[in-house]
């Protein structure tokens, strides 16, 4: 690293933002003394992350940042299992505890209306604005940062949590580089937040092709069908053929009226997941829903936002 260092020229390291955010990253993090960086020793002595190394100790342990890094949550399951329901419940709790970004994969785009912002460009277009390299390269910048201009561009910000929206899939072309600098550049976007929280489509392919990062806690949503038991035990054993690496893999039964059926619970326990929560059938969000209100305007005894919550605690997340 420091025979490279030497023979790299200033015009060449300020080619590609990212590129020089990377290179000096390598030279400069596995070398720091915590104790000469305040910023990052006041980060991790709020997020309680043990006792800090004297000074002088020598060469500060890497693996502090890694603990101060965000957690994410990804959530999963058939169509119409409510992961946008229960995305939305589990955001706005962990907003309590800190900064959060949600990540809408779903091509019908509703995340935002669940949380109450308005949306009005997705990453899907983003990404399709790149395909037109001329336009691109009139920008004068190089098409990865212009990438990354366009994601926060894209973002909906907010005081409570930000999003981004995935929005249309992909059409017919090349997009193997776009992806790629899409998958740099959420993942350097997430690297400010506490807690990313991915709403996904019925699928789990997609992951690995908008981020690299790897899952603390994939929650799988079903209601109580054995076909929506299926579809997540697909999921589950989707995850072992992609890039991403899962931590903890968890099982939510949605919509259940009266007690889970024993035909469930047996097709849960002979599949090997983590039943972690059972949520009910909900009166007062099918009346937000029919008004078009936020779902985070449920009530404080809603017994669907008390499930959501005692998840949470499950979970770690409270």
């Amino acid at each position: 690293m420091e025979e490279i260092a030497d023979k790299i020229t200033y015009l060449e390291l300020i080619a590609d933002g990212i590129f020089t955010s990377e290179f000096t990253a390598a030279l400069f993090l596995p070398h720091t003394n915590i104790h000469n960086f305040p910023s990052v020793k006041s980060l991790l002595a709020r997020q309680g992350k043990g006792e800090l190394p004297k000074p002088g100790a020598g060469y500060f342990n890497i693996s502090r940042i890694e603990a101060a890094m965000s957690k994410t949550i990804a959530i999963a399951g058939k169509g119409g299992t409510g992961k946008t329901t229960i995305a939305a419940l589990l955001i706005e709790l962990l907003t309590e505890k800190g900064a959060v970004l949600a990540i809408d994969g779903d091509p019908s785009a509703n995340l935002h209306m669940a949380l109450g912002l308005t949306l009005e460009e997705t990453v899907g277009g983003v990404r399709e604005g790149m395909l037109d390299r001329k336009a691109v390269e009139r920008m004068g910048i190089p098409r990865p940062n212009y990438m990354e201009l366009r994601i926060q561009e894209a973002l909906v910000e907010s005081p409570r949590v930000d999003l981004l929206a995935m929005g249309r899939p992909e059409g017919p072309g090349c997009y193997c580089a776009a992806n790629n600098w899409l998958r740099t550049s959420i993942d350097r976007l997430a690297d400010n937040y506490d807690y990313v929280v991915i709403d996904n489509e019925a699928g789990m392919e997609h992951i690995s092709r908008q981020t690299t990062r790897d899952v603390d806690i994939l929650l799988l949503t079903s209601d109580p069908t054995i076909r929506g038991v299926s579809a997540a035990v697909r999921m589950k054993d989707l995850i072992g053929e992609l890039r991403t690496h899962v931590e903890r893999i968890a099982l939510v039964v949605n919509r259940v009226g009266d007690g889970l059926p024993s035909e469930i619970e047996r097709a849960i326990t002979d599949a090997n997941l983590e039943l972690i929560g059972v949520l009910p059938e909900d009166p007062d969000m099918m009346k937000l829903e029919v008004m078009g209100t936020p779902l985070t305007k449920l009530p404080p005894e809603s017994p669907l936002r008390k499930g959501v919550s005692e998840i949470a605690k499950r979970l770690g997340l409270r």
